[in-house]
């Protein structure tokens, strides 16, 4: 009795696994890829996902922001680049490169790669280390700032 319970439980194991690699077969569960800035940048920028993680599921659209970090700016001549593969920086920014293509983001500062196939990587060029000219600006502009809103307070004209 005792093999013959052993038997049975062993069949539908066996029943249940094949039909569970079966439906998983059958599914159709598609591949995902990742997005994400390359090594060589990581320093520099950061990306933040609209969606919330930087898995694409395959064909899909990945929208982000970018920020620069750790004291480095924006300017007119930033440049974000979408590779492929993770090549060195100079490589993949330069004029003549093959690898990748350059992205922009719409007005309100969002970046968006359609159809992703494959994993991909975030380059950034021409980022610069804020100056300290560009400081004295900002804290000019602050204490204006503070002048300001002190007049408006007070009812000084």
């Amino acid at each position: 009795m005792k093999k013959l319970i052993a038997l049975v439980l062993a069949a539908v194991t066996l029943f249940t696994c094949m039909s569970v690699a079966v439906f998983a077969a059958d599914e159709g569960f598609t591949d995902s890829y990742f997005v994400s800035v390359a090594p060589d940048c990581q320093n520099k920028l950061a990306i933040t996902s609209l969606s919330g993680s930087e898995y694409v599921v395959a064909g899909g659209t990945f929208q982000f922001t970018a920020e620069p970090v750790n004291g480095y700016v924006f300017d007119q001549t930033t440049v974000l680049k979408v590779a492929n593969t993770h090549y060195e920086v100079d490589v993949v920014l330069g004029v003549d490169s093959e690898y990748g293509y350059i992205i922009e983001p719409d007005a309100n500062g969002v970046y968006t790669i359609e159809n992703v196939q494959e994993d991909l990587y975030i380059y950034v060029a021409n980022l610069e280390k804020a100056s300290f000219a560009d400081l004295k600006d900002f804290l000019l502009n602050m204490f204006q700032f503070f002048l300001d809103w002190m007049k408006w307070f007070f009812g000084i004209r």
